[in-house]
C-alpha cells in the first residue's frame, strides 16, 4: 500500500507543503509527501494556484479522508489516489461521482497490474457503501448505477435485489400489490415479493397487534433467517410467513417493511444487517 500510494501520488504530482525559513525568509516548499509515515497529507495543489483543504491518507488502513479538492487536474489526481486507498479499505471516498473506469484504468497503467476492488464480496456490498455515502440529490438508477460498476461479475441474485430495492419497490408497488390478484407461480421473484407486500400490508391494517409490535416480529424473524433456511433445506415443514422471511433476500423484506410502515429504509437495514447475517440472496427454494 506504501509503495503504491507514493508512485501514483509522484506520478500524479500531489505533494506536501511544508514551512521553510532560510535567510530570514518564510516560504512554502512542494515536497514529495514522507509515505513512511503512517498518515500522508497533500494539501496544495500547484496545478490551479489554489488552497484546498488537506487530504489524509492513512498508509496503515488504507483509508482516505478530503474535503473540497476542486473539479480541475488536482481533483483528478485525488479521485485516483482514493480509487486506490479504496481497493484496500472498506471506507468509501466520495464526492458526488462513483468510481469510474477512467481512474481504475490509470491505475492500473500506472501500477502495472490489474487494479481490482477486494474488499467488497459482493456487487451488493459495493451498491450499500455506495448509497449510504452519496447525497440523496444525487441518487441514482440502479442502471445507472451497473453501468458505472467496475468489479468482478456481478451475482444475479444481487441484481435483482438492487433493481427490487432501489428502482421497484415504492408507495405505488405496495398499493398494487395490494389491488391486484396474487400471483401462482412461486418460482418466480415477483410472487414472493408480491405476497410479502400483501402480508405486510394487511397485518398492518388488521392485526390486533401494534406497530411496534409487528416490527419488533418481522426483525426477529429476518435474524433467525438463517436457522429457518437450514429448516427449510432439512425438509422442516415451517409456516407460510417464516417461509417467506427465508425466500426473500433480507434487504427486500426490509425494503417492503420500509415503504409500509414510512421508515427510512438504510437506517433500518444498518440497524439489523449485522443480526441478520444473510445479505445476499434475493430468492431461497431450499436448494441453494
Amino acid at each position: 500500500m506504501i509503495e503504491c500510494v507514493k508512485r501514483v501520488a509522484n506520478i500524479a504530482g500531489l505533494f506536501e507543503t511544508r514551512h521553510m525559513r532560510a535567510y530570514d525568509e518564510d516560504f512554502d516548499l512542494l515536497c514529495y509527501p514522507d509515505c513512511q509515515k503512517e498518515t500522508v497529507c497533500f494539501d496544495y495543489s500547484y496545478f490551479e494556484g489554489a488552497q484546498y483543504e488537506k487530504i489524509t491518507v492513512n498508509c496503515r488502513t488504507g483509508d482516505i479522508h478530503s474535503g473540497y479538492t476542486g473539479f480541475k487536474q488536482f481533483g483528478a489526481a485525488v479521485r485516483a489516489l482514493a480509487v486506490l486507498a479504496k481497493s484496500y479499505s472498506n471506507s468509501f471516498f466520495c464526492n458526488d461521482n462513483w468510481v469510474g473506469s477512467k481512474e481504475m484504468r490509470w491505475l492500473s497503467y500506472v501500477l502495472d497490474k490489474p487494479l481490482t476492488l477486494p474488499c467488497h464480496t459482493t456487487i451488493w456490498d459495493v451498491y450499500e457503501d455506495y448509497m449510504q455515502h452519496i447525497d440523496e440529490n444525487s441518487k441514482i438508477s440502479a442502471m445507472e448505477f451497473f453501468n458505472s460498476y467496475v468489479g468482478d461479475a456481478a451475482d444475479f441474485d444481487d441484481i435483482n435485489t438492487i433493481i427490487y430495492v432501489n428502482d421497484v419497490i415504492n408507495d405505488e408497488y405496495i398499493d398494487e400489490c395490494v389491488k391486484n390478484k396474487e400471483p401462482t407461480d412461486k418460482s418466480s421473484y415477483g410472487y414472493w415479493v408480491r405476497s410479502m407486500a400483501r402480508f405486510l400490508w394487511l397485518a398492518k391494517q388488521n392485526s390486533e397487534k401494534s406497530e411496534s409490535e409487528l416490527l419488533d416480529r418481522y426483525m426477529r424473524l429476518l435474524h433467525n433467517v438463517s436457522n429457518i433456511r437450514a429448516q427449510i433445506a432439512a425438509g422442516v415443514d415451517v409456516s407460510p410467513v417464516k417461509e417467506m422471511f427465508a425466500t426473500l433476500a433480507p434487504p427486500v423484506t426490509i425494503k417492503l417493511i420500509a415503504t409500509i410502515y414510512n421508515l427510512d429504509f438504510w437506517q433500518l437495514w444498518s440497524d439489523n444487517k449485522d443480526k441478520i447475517g444473510v445479505t445476499s440472496s434475493i430468492f431461497y427454494d431450499g436448494s441453494t
